[in-house]
């Protein structure tokens, strides 16, 4: 199965909104760039997908970078990870359910991500 996803990816666990929620605790959130991309990107998986699911797979995900900006992929891989379990797409984002990674990165005219899953 392969997907195209929106890009560039913003990270779910950098910049994230610390919201109080009274007596003292307070919420991490993720920002509100991640909130929007997941959102948008949940609705083209789920297109995409046409309610296909992967129990195990070898997964690829192509990132293109548009400028010269510092970013870390295990944090595309990450938010891309979590987006494919909310779509239902996988069941797990565990090493049982994603045993093989591979991340290729590489300069591109505009931003672009591509996500292959390859059944094992």
């Amino acid at each position: 199965m392969i997907l195209h996803l929106s890009a560039p990816i913003p990270s779910k666990k950098n910049s994230r909104l610390v919201v109080g929620r009274g007596r003292g605790r307070a919420i991490n959130i993720p920002s509100e760039a991640y909130r929007r991309w997941h959102a948008q990107n949940l609705r083209a998986v789920l297109a995409q997908a046409a309610g296909q699911k992967v129990e195990r797979c070898a997964l690829t995900l192509h990132v293109g970078f548009a400028d010269r900006r510092r970013r870390d992929l295990d944090n595309a891989l990450s938010s891309v990870l979590d987006l494919l379990v909310d779509a239902g797409v996988l069941p797990d984002d565990a090493w049982a359910c994603v045993p093989r990674i591979q991340l290729q990165a590489y300069e591109a005219d505009e931003p672009e991500a591509v996500v292959s899953l390859l059944p094992i």
